[in-house]
């Protein structure tokens, strides 16, 4: 009776042939074994790639596909420290849209089933969708118990207008990708972790200009002619003498360095966000083209003409989607490359004047403000323009 009333299936990172990661957790079913004496867990068994077990679970469950709507959800983000555990080949089923509705989540594999609250961007998405599949459920043929009537209906229906269900599936899969990108740009952490950014680089700024009106002088006279070399290496100690010491200057640079790593923090966490953003946005749009494409070389009647417009719409909306996000990402990557940068050569310099004298430490750091300077202006001049696209 309950497969009979079952109408959708919601997969979350389930795998459906396997997982390269089945080995550890057979490890540590063999751990808690020794521990516990309990029996190993024969799903963790079934999941390996290949294994007999999965193959005939396989079988078994492919009777059942063609009963149902899947609703299949992908980790999108690798787990800290082991890397992706349901890859999108082994979550998703060989089914097409929109029998089955695919989406790859920001989530990894731990937590993607885990919603702080029911404000949550991913939590929303799922929920709407269940409540998609319920409004469906309630109106759809294939819910009654007559099955094999329903199937029939099912079958006329496909065979009627194959190429419009594919939209259909296509135009709910895009409207999802649209909605949770917006979703995304209003998202508060997303305008948390900016406004944490902006203060890390007036910090940075602040203490850029601090050390530069400290370092001056010696700059000026370093600049000097060869005629007034002389002057200025008389002139150098008693400029140094004045000047702050070693201890306060590496202290500068330090708070220097932890806001460029600050920087570095959010913009990759937002890089890393709209990256899974561009990613649906592009197969999501790539979907819509090929079927909006299939459908046009039929026949197509009235009822089938707002389907369309509002498929173009949505195709139109993924395009702009997309260029946005690919001018984003690559300011965002400019400035965490930046920074970056800035870390690595903070942490070369700080190694180099650590058994220096105070004058040597402020040549070495002359030197390295020549150097930045000459890398900054490489980078205006080869920065990309405003109109790039880089995809």
């Amino acid at each position: 009776m309950i497969s009979t009333f079952t109408y959708a299936v919601f997969f979350m990172a389930v795998p459906h042939r396997g997982s390269n990661y089945a080995g550890f957790g057979k490890i540590a079913s063999n751990i808690v074994g020794l521990v516990t004496f309990q029996q190993k867990n024969s799903f963790l068994q079934s999941v390996s790639i290949d294994s007999d077990y999965n193959k005939e679970l396989n079988s078994k469950f492919e009777p059942l596909l063609k009963l149902y709507k899947f609703y299949t959800w992908m980790e999108g983000r690798e787990v800290p420290g082991v890397g992706l555990i349901v890859p999108e080949d082994s979550a998703r089923l060989n089914l097409p849209p929109p029998q089955q509705i695919c989406r790859v989540t920001e989530r990894h594999h731990r937590n993607i089933s885990q919603f702080p609250s029911s404000n949550d961007p991913e939590w929303k998405v799922l929920s709407g969708a269940i409540s998609e599949a319920a409004r469906d459920a309630m109106g759809s043929i294939s819910y009654t118990p007559t099955l094999d009537r329903s199937y029939d209906m099912i079958g006329e229906l496909r065979h009627e207008a194959p190429y419009a269900q594919d939209l259909l599936g296509a135009i709910s899969e895009a409207q999802v990708v649209i909605d949770d990108m917006h979703t995304f740009c209003h998202n508060t952490e997303l305008q948390s972790r900016d406004c944490e950014a902006g203060v890390a680089s007036d910090v940075a700024l602040s203490l850029a200009k601090l050390l530069l009106a400290v370092m001056s002088p010696i700059l000026s006279l370093s600049s000097s002619s060869n005629v007034l070399t002389a002057i200025a290496a008389l002139l150098l100690n008693s400029i140094l003498a004045v000047l702050p010491s070693k201890s306060y200057l590496l202290e500068k640079v330090e708070e220097g360095q932890e806001a460029e790593e600050a920087i570095m923090k959010a913009e990759k966490w937002a890089i890393d966000n709209l990256n899974g953003s561009q990613r649906a946005a592009l197969r999501s749009g790539h979907s819509l083209k090929q079927k909006i494409a299939a459908l046009e070389l039929q026949e197509i009647d009235d009822a089938q003409v707002p389907l369309l417009v509002q498929a173009r719409l949505l195709q139109g909306g993924l395009q702009t989607l997309v260029e946005r996000n690919t001018q984003d990402i690559h300011e965002r990557r400019v400035k965490y490359e930046r920074a970056r940068r800035i870390v690595t050569r903070t942490e070369e310099v700080r190694h180099k004047v650590e058994d220096k004298t105070k004058k040597e430490t402020y040549m070495v750091l002359n030197d390295e403000l020549r150097k930045e300077q000459q890398n900054q202006d490489s980078d205006d001049f080869n920065n990309c323009p405003m109109g790039c696209v880089i995809l």
